[in-house]
């Protein structure tokens, strides 16, 4: 077709088109004309009833000297009803309810209402009348009603008027009773025939009076308001519809006028352009698709592709050389497939799809075919808002799941949002906080200047992070530790502040936990070291201001170890814990009691000036600690022996104080104990003490006072002896047996432990080896080696040489080394135990749990026993913890494949415990204490122990 021809049809079609829209416009306009003036009617018959109810209000509350008003409203009412429902018939009736049928419901209800406006002029009138001649026949005859009924006349006719004017219930009944009481003057016979008919009057309008309160109540029900705002909203309706119907129209033939408008232009302009010009337009064309942000490819007609842009050929770069000009349409599809190009593909609701690529690009793709033939390709890469999107899902999931408590507050510290984690801290939903301020957490605990401080330093630096105290929303207070960081605007101004905060109240209780066992004895609540060093110090430097002086006593039961080992561990502690009452009933607040170990205590008396005084506080200190003690039935008596030093007389530092007091001490033992006694420059020293008590230890070595005693360790299950462990003691022939608490620490710092442990271990050996060789028993033996023993001698040559000296089964002996040796994990230690190993020795931890108790020895190490340190096991029954401990460590040994020996067990009911839970072996007073070989051989002969 010749672009002439193509010129005249459009133009034909431009003018058609302009044609119908002048025509829909006209009719648009005078249907809208007509449903705007039948609205107008609605409106204006909806006004005329409201004024028909203000009539009624005037009437019924007779303000209206006549009708005529209500009659003119009422003609109008009339008019406006004839002029809409003829309206109405040109209206097509396409509602639900019709158009007419609505018109019904109104004019009945209006019908209705104009009856009832008749009647209620009809009872105002009658009421009116009755009021008039009730005004005048009591103004005329009220000299003879009497006073009384005069009165009640009166008082009836001003509550029927008020009744008229505001209808209430009390009002109705008053009048009533007003009536009735007129009415039994009348019946009295005392009364004039004018009383009577008054009475009746005032009963007739009386009567009118609620007649006109109910018809009035009928009137304001609206049931005609309500049917004039269902037809004007109807109407209202009709005409949005009808005029959004006519502009749809009128739009879409616009649309389409402008697109032949446009399409006439590019005709005329195709006929007046050179194809040089065209040709010219195309190269600004392929240059506009270049430099988009799209990647854009076009196929001809023919469905090869004519031109790409750089975009394009980037987000395809896994194609090569194959995408090239003149490919097919099919071909550039095989050529992404062939490629892998695609690893993913996601439809989308228009026909696009999203895809992702192996180089991991999302790019959003459509393939849109062309009106002229040909598809046009676009490629929209969508990597990063789809990273963004991650990002932020990523961020949301974050949000809801995260353990730490989260609160996002506005620029007016209101909350907007909290995690999940926030309801489980806090209680609080986010209905309880949504809207609310912070504030709602608070617990009481800080002053205003604190929360001044934090949001001091939110505005300087934008970060705040601390402990705080908040309250849950049960009222509980708990810690927290809260990190608030600013988020600012673009412009730099505060925009939102997000809150992160965590429950610190177990660490807190573990903080606290591990204050005390840092510093407080757990026996007997006393200070230890620790402190007792600390309250020293600070005495000394309070003691340097006041100028005041300080005493030191330095404590040391008598005998406890007699006590320990007749009466059992449990007595011992418990002893320590009476000990320790009485001298805080001795002592103030302001002196510190403290306990250093076993049955070493120590304390500090500040202002201690008049010495009278000091020595007056040791006499009754003596006299209190040698009172008697009732332990569990047992009637024990102890005694101390007390050292006293004073600061400054004899001292200036801590160590020097506690050297004096601790060389004092053991003067006071010297002198017999159960004394105290003070020190003196002329006291020998501690050093010289621990050399006496290396020469003591050498002559007894030199003359063989040391004797082994052996303690049972039973199967609980058969009640068996398995094994015993050895324990050295001090035979002095003037002390008598010395524990090994004594002498062992000196031997350890002197080196003679190594040539004690050397007899121990031989003399065990021969011990168990003639009561299995030459008895037959079937019993083992430990044997304790001291780390200084195990480093600085050769342990498995000895070893080696006493199993074969002493022909005892090397099965049979068992060395127990302490956790210690263990925690420096050296070479030469591991090589040692593999060593002992292979020689079929066993080995044992001793005191398990009480030193670094680390897991990673049990596995480095070839052990084959755990013993549980007493401390555990005395309070197993009481002590949750120590039950939770021993449990723990039995389970970790049986996984491990590890025997397990529970040390200090006294009573049946722990026996049981450790039973239940498949403890390997116990040993303990429950069974027997230590005993020499003698008469441990004696038990096993007499029966009271079982192999």
């Amino acid at each position: 077709m010749k672009s002439s021809h193509l010129i005249g049809i459009l133009f034909g079609f431009l003018a058609l088109t302009i044609a119908l829209t002048f025509h829909l416009f006209k009719s648009e306009t005078d249907e809208n004309t007509a449903l705007t003036a039948t609205l107008q009617d609605a409106h204006k018959l909806k006004y005329l009833d409201v004024k028909l109810n203000e009539d009624a209000l005037k009437a019924a509350s007779f303000k209206l000297v006549h009708f005529d008003g209500i009659v003119e409203h009422v003609r109008q009412i009339n008019d406006v009803r004839k002029i809409i429902a003829g309206s109405l018939t040109l209206i097509p009736e396409r509602t639900n309810p019709p158009l007419m049928v609505q018109m019904d419901q109104l004019n009945q209800a209006i019908d209705e209402r104009i009856t009832q406006i008749e009647w209620l002029k009809a009872k105002v009138a009658l009421a009116r009348n009755s009021s008039n001649f009730l005004l005048a026949s009591l103004r005329d005859y009220a000299k003879d009603y009497g006073m009384e009924a005069t009165a009640l006349s009166l008082r009836a006719l001003n509550e029927l008027q008020g009744y008229q004017i505001f209808p209430t219930e009390e009002r109705l009944e008053t009048t009533r009773n007003i009536l009735n009481q007129l009415r039994d003057l009348a019946l009295s016979g005392g009364q004039t025939a004018e009383l009577e008919n008054a009475l009746r009057h005032m009963e007739v309008s009386f009567a009118a009076a609620q007649d006109i309160s109910g018809i009035l109540d009928h009137l304001l029900q609206e049931d005609s308001q309500l049917n004039a705002e269902k037809l004007i909203t109807t109407l209202e309706n009709i005409r949005i519809t009808r005029h959004n119907n006519a502009n749809g129209y009128l739009f879409l033939l616009l649309g389409v006028a402008f697109i032949i408008f446009i399409a006439l232009a590019y005709s005329i302009f195709r006929w007046y352009l050179a194809s040089e010009k065209s040709r010219e337009n195309a190269r600004l064309f392929r240059d506009a698709v270049s430099s988009m942000s799209e990647g854009f490819a076009f196929f001809g007609p023919d469905n090869k592709l004519v031109f790409w842009n750089a975009t394009f050929e980037r987000l395809h770069k896994s194609l090569g050389d194959r995408l090239k000009q003149g490919m097919e349409l099919d071909e550039f599809t095989e050529a992404q497939q062939d490629s892998q190009m695609i690893v993913q593909r996601e439809n989308q609701a228009d026909g696009s799809y999203l895809e992702l690529t192996q180089d991991d690009n999302w790019i959003l793709s459509s393939n849109t075919p062309m009106s002229e033939g040909g598809h046009a390709l676009v490629r929209v890469d969508l990597t990063e808002q789809k990273r963004a999107q991650d990002q932020l899902h990523l961020a949301a999931t974050v949000f809801q799941t995260a353990s730490e408590a989260m609160m996002v507050t506005d620029k007016d510290n209101i909350i907007e949002m909290v995690n999940p984690a926030f309801t489980e801290i806090t209680g609080y939903t986010e209905e309880d906080v949504i809207g609310k301020t912070p504030h709602k957490l608070s617990s009481g605990r800080h002053d205003t200047s604190y929360y001044h401080r934090m949001y001091k330093e939110l505005q300087l630096s934008g970060t705040w992070q601390g402990e705080i105290w908040n309250r849950r929303k049960n009222g509980e207070i708990y810690p927290e530790w809260l990190s608030i960081t600013t988020i600012y605007d673009d412009e730099g101004a505060m925009s939102k502040r997000v809150s992160l905060f965590t429950d610190i109240t177990s660490r807190k209780k573990s903080e606290e936990r591990i204050h005390y066992q840092a510093n407080y004895d757990s026996l007997t609540d006393l200070p230890n070291r620790n402190l007792f060093r600390d309250r020293l110090t600070q005495s000394i430097n309070l003691s340097k201001r006041n100028n005041q002086r300080i005493a030191l006593f330095f404590l040391d039961l008598d005998n406890f170890k007699h006590i320990n080992d007749t009466l059992g561990h449990m007595i011992g502690d418990e002893l320590l814990c009476h000990v320790a009452d009485r001298l805080r009933s001795l002592f103030r607040n302001s002196d510190t009691i403290a306990r250093l170990s076993g049955d070493e205590f120590i304390i500090i008396v500040n202002e201690a000036n008049n010495d009278a005084d000091v020595k007056l506080l040791l006499d009754r200190m003596l006299e209190c600690l040698s009172l008697p003690y009732v332990l569990e039935g047992n009637t024990t008596y102890t005694s101390v022996s007390v050292g006293a030093t004073f600061y400054p007389d004899d001292g200036l530092t801590v160590d020097s104080l506690l050297q004096n007091a601790d060389a004092a001490m053991f003067k006071a033992k010297d002198l017999g104990r159960n004394t105290y006694c003070f020190f003196t420059p002329e006291m020998n020293s501690r050093a010289q003490e621990r050399h006496e008590m290396e020469v003591a230890l050498h002559e007894a070595m030199a003359k063989g006072h040391f004797v082994l005693h052996y303690q049972p360790i039973i199967d609980p299950m058969t009640q068996k002896v398995k094994t015993t462990e050895c324990l050295v003691r001090w035979n002095d022939p003037v002390r008598g047996l010395i524990p090994p608490g004594t002498f062992i620490p000196v031997a350890e710092d002197t080196g003679m432990i190594i040539q004690m442990g050397e007899w121990i271990l031989k003399q065990a050996c021969r011990d168990a080896a003639h009561w299995n060789l030459e008895k037959g028993l079937e019993v083992g033996v430990s044997v304790n080696l001291s780390s200084r023993q195990f480093k600085r001698s050769d342990i498995v040559a000895l070893v080696k040489e006493t199993l074969a000296e002493t022909k005892l089964p090397n099965e049979k002996l068992t060395l127990e080394i302490t956790e210690s040796l263990l925690v420096d994990d050296d070479a030469e230690v591991l090589k040692t135990l593999r060593g002992i190993r292979d020689l079929g020795v066993h080995l044992s931890i001793d005191d398990f749990g009480t030193g670094y108790s680390s897991l990673s020895y049990l596995k480095r190490f070839p052990i084959s026993t755990l013993k549980i340190d007493r401390s555990f096991i005395n309070d197993v029954l009481s002590d949750p913890e120590d039950a939770a401990l021993t449990e723990a460590i039995l389970s970790m040994a049986h996984s491990l494949g590890l025997n397990t020996v529970a040390e200090g067990v006294e009573t049946q009911g722990q026996n049981d415990f450790l039973l239940e839970r498949n403890c390997s072996l116990i040993q303990g007073f429950l069974y027997s204490k230590p005993i020499p070989v003698e008469d441990f051989l004696d038990k096993i002969d007499r029966n009271e122990l079982k192999i």
